[in-house]
Order: C-alpha cells, then structure tokens, then sequence
C-alpha cells in the first residue's frame, strides 16, 4: 500500500530506540514528512500524543528549528506502519523548501537521536561521534561505509557547468544559477544524475572534521554548538567558487571560506530534470553528502 497523507511510520534509530516520523504532503514520488517528537524503545500506538508534535533541533539554533524533509520513494521494509492521523487545516499549510533527494533510510532519525542524546549526555555525544569513523557500517545512524560510485560526469564537464554561474546576479541565488539549470536541462537523465553524483562526490571530500573547523562563527568546536546544514552549504560554496579554490581548499582545510554559504547548488540538477521531464528526480547518489557520512573524515 503506497503511504498516504497522515500515515505515521515507526524505524528502530539504533537497538535501543525507535523513533517515528508522519507524511504531510504526498507530490509524484516525494512525501513531505517531519519526525516527531516520538522516542521510546517500543513502536508507538497511533494514540501517542508524541506522534502529531514535530522534532524540534533546539542544539544549534537561537530559535528551535523544525525536523522536516522531502523522502524520496517508497519506505523500505526497515520502517513499520502505525496508523494514519488526519491532518489539522494549520499542518496542510506547512510549506518546506528543502530539495527531495533523501530516500527512506534509517539516517533520516539522525537528528532525532543527536537531540535525545544531546539533551542527556553532551559529552557523550562528542565522543560518540568521534567513533563512527571506526565502524565499517554505522548501525547507529543507518549509514553505509561508501560503495564504488555510479557513472559521474566527467570532472572537466561538471567545472565547466560551474564556470555558468552568473556571480553578476549576486543576491538572488536562483539567478545566479539560472545558466547553470539551463545547461544541465539540455542534458539526458544520464548526465543529470551524473552531475548531481559528481557534486555529491565533491561534497564529499570536503566533509571533514578539519574543514568543519574552518567555516568562521559556526565553526566545529563540539557537537553541542555546531550546525551539520550550516557546513554543508559552506562547502557547496567551495565548488560553486570553480575548480581552482576546491582544489586549494580540499587539502588545505583552513582555506575554507568564513561565513559564506550556497546551498541553492543542491537543487540545480532538480530543478533541471523537472524543467526537462515534467516530474520530480528520482536519484540517489552513492556518495553521501550530509555532514558526517565521510566517516574516514572525521576521525582525522
């Protein structure tokens, strides 16, 4: 049964707790959801109040900070039906603007469970953290140790992609990408998702411990203060800059840029394949790159 708007689904985060998450919005092949505030070691009863009040990252924001994404795909057999609770009119207003691109893996609760322990036991978290890079794969947050990676766009292809960005529009973000999606709209699929596993590639590399410590105000000092989103958009701006400072950059992690962020690089191979195929992308790259899935780079 494909989910519905409302449907509430349960996933063990790791042995000892299960967590839950409920669908907002249902659009092609993406579902709007939030995790709920939900947290037990039993799969909840859809009569659990828990269940229609939505995670809120509290750890790295001056203002608490709602847990919601897109999911692309259908659930996989790792997460549970609960029931369906029907939305109230205020949760059918709820917009999100962050891109699809998650599937429905256990790492979506990672959040969830970074909340928990943080509000429990801070230091513990820290230390958790640094052992993740000692796990081949991380039962924890339901992250895969990296696998060989599907057909790329060719290096030199995807920097002259790059070179399209209109830095004359600076301040309207969706201008200065604007070429970019045009160039990538005259593409199949095949270099699409090419781009996009390229880009998650690049991503990649720069998902360190050591560059993390060089971002400015938000910088990595301790998983208590530090903003995993924040640190993925300062490294989009490192490959929106072009080849010749991602290359100074990736081996020299103090030449980071300080406060500087372009997360709208995330959504151009999007934006491209539904401009070009009328429906939503349905891809998912080997390489990961929400911050902490370079597991090697942070234990450095």
């Amino acid at each position: 049964m494909k989910p519905q708007v409302g449907d509430v689904y349960s996933a063990p985060i790791n042995t000892e707790l299960t967590g839950a998450l409920r669908i907002l919005k249902h659009i092609n092949k993406d579902y709007l959801i939030y995790i709920s505030s939900y947290m037990d070691k039993n799969i909840p009863k859809i009569s659990d109040n828990a269940l229609t009040k939505c995670l809120m990252e509290v750890r790295f924001n001056r203002q608490p900070k709602p847990v919601r994404m897109w999911l692309s795909g259908l659930p996989t057999k790792d997460f549970t039906f609960v029931g369906n609770i029907a939305l109230t009119e205020l949760e059918k207003s709820i917009q999100c603007s962050m891109t699809s691109g998650n599937s429905w893996n256990l790492s979506i609760f990672r959040t969830a469970y970074f909340e928990w322990k943080w509000a429990r036991d801070p230091q513990g978290l820290e230390e958790e953290l640094k052992e993740i890079q000692k796990q081949d794969k991380v039962h924890l947050l339901g992250i895969e140790s990296v696998n060989h990676p599907k057909y790329m766009l060719s290096i030199e292809e995807f920097w002259n992609c790059i070179k399209l960005l209109d830095w004359s529009k600076t301040g309207d973000d969706s201008k200065v990408v604007e070429p970019l999606v045009r160039k990538l709209t005259g593409k199949n699929k095949k270099d699409i998702f090419g781009f996009e596993e390229r880009l998650s590639y690049l991503l990649f590399e720069l998902d360190t411990n050591a560059h993390a410590r060089y971002i400015g105000e938000h910088a990595f000092k301790n998983a208590e203060n530090f903003s995993a989103d924040i640190f993925l958009y300062a490294r989009c701006a490192v490959v929106a800059n072009g080849k010749a400072f991602y290359d100074s950059v990736v081996n020299r992690p103090n030449k980071m840029p300080k406060d500087v962020e372009f997360e709208k690089l995330l959504t151009v191979a999007s934006d491209a394949y539904m401009r070009k195929y009328q429906e939503e992308m349905d891809y998912d790259s080997y390489y990961k790159y929400e911050t902490y899935s370079n597991t090697q780079g942070w234990n450095k």
